[in-house]
């Protein structure tokens, strides 16, 4: 199943929100729940996010997050994914970014945006990324120095590894995808992905490192 378009800013949120719907209600509900790993009830879905999970109201078209509307982005994030998902499991074969179709023209921004804001804020205290994974559904995965692999979503799952570095090299990081990634999303779905994975783990270390 090729991946659905993507869109960026807000309009092309919501219009891509509005086309993502107009397909989605033409599914059917049971078979996307069961090739997504989403639980059906009634006319919703509910879809497991992060540590979290996303109600997909069919009947009112929202999704929602914790008892609120979700946000744009994950919004289209999740209709998008839910749209993408075929029989086909994770393959457990990972790909960089760049080998995503046209991976190379969003490669620069991604690793600005996302690969390198994971090695400078993880360099110095390189235990937390796994630490932290594991608070939003992640697992210590064996790759590099540090690696875990978070699951986005039931078949999305994004591996973050960590080098650690020393006097002579910097630390440095990678964000991998499943193979069947580029399947179910487009690349610049996996972009937005890949940024969230990186904003929560940051967001939770913060956390962590200001309890201890």
């Amino acid at each position: 199943m090729s991946a659905p378009p993507s869109a960026s800013g807000s309009h092309g949120c919501s219009t891509a929100i509005s086309m993502a719907w107009e397909k989605l209600v033409e599914r059917n509900v049971d078979q996307v729940a069961t090739f997504s790993g989403a639980r059906r009830d009634g006319a919703s879905l509910h879809l497991p996010f992060f540590e979290t999970v996303l109600t997909v109201d069919e009947a009112r078209r929202k999704v929602g997050l914790e008892g609120m509307e979700a946000e744009p982005s994950v919004s289209v994030l999740a209709l998008h994914y839910l749209l993408g998902c075929d029989e086909h499991a994770p393959s457990g074969r990972l790909i960089s970014f760049g080998e995503a179709p046209g991976g190379d023209a969003y490669l620069r921004a991604f690793r600005a945006r996302t690969i390198e804001r994971i090695a400078s804020e993880f360099a110095s205290r390189p235990w937390g990324l796994v630490e932290a994974g594991r608070r939003v559904n992640g697992a210590e995965f064996r790759l590099g120095s540090f690696a875990v692999q978070v699951l986005v979503f039931p078949k999305l799952p994004v591996t973050v590894v960590l080098w650690e570095g020393d006097d002579e090299v910097p630390a440095s990081a990678n964000v991998l995808f499943d193979s069947s990634a580029p399947g179910i999303l487009a690349t610049e779905d996996l972009a937005v992905a890949g940024a969230m994975v990186a904003s929560r783990l940051s967001r939770v270390f913060s956390r962590l490192s200001s309890d201890r």
